[in-house]
């Protein structure tokens, strides 16, 4: 996968947030289908660079994604109870934790993308717009038909 020539569209910008993010949240990023495929390159040069090959295929990439959704849920579980780390609830911390649970989770299943040939930004925008066509107060069925 290469990352040479990615030209960046202009966009409007998001902000990004996260305990892993604090030194951006004053500043946003512009999130494209190309800084998406840029991302998706260099993880998976780095990914190679710094794990053998038989540690890094398609079912690693799913157990660790399956490992990172567990702590989101951790996180939110222990939230609602108000116990542990989480005694304040969704406080700070606990967003900081869950952001970066996320981010880890999107991390192994845009490397999961990567091992099966996969373009994540593509995928990942023509699903969402797929799913954006769907009316579920309207169309309880299956979100598009009558």
């Amino acid at each position: 996968m290469s990352c040479n020539n990615i030209q960046k569209p202009e966009l409007d910008p998001i902000v990004v947030y996260g305990e892993d993010f604090h030194r951006l949240q004053s500043r946003t990023l512009q999130v494209t289908l190309n800084t998406l495929n840029e991302l998706q390159g260099r993880l998976f040069e780095w990914q190679q660079k710094n794990f053998k090959k038989e540690d890094t295929g398609i079912e690693w990439m799913a157990l660790g994604a399956a490992e990172e959704v567990g702590e989101v849920a951790h996180v939110i579980l222990k939230a609602k109870q108000k116990i542990r780390q989480h005694q304040a609830g969704l406080d700070e911390t606990a967003l900081d934790a869950l952001a970066d649970g996320v981010a880890d989770t999107v991390i192994y299943l845009m490397q999961l993308c990567s091992h099966a040939g996969i373009d994540f930004g593509k995928t990942l925008f023509a699903t969402a717009e797929e799913v954006m066509k769907r009316d579920w107060k309207n169309k309880r069925t299956d979100g598009v038909s009558e």
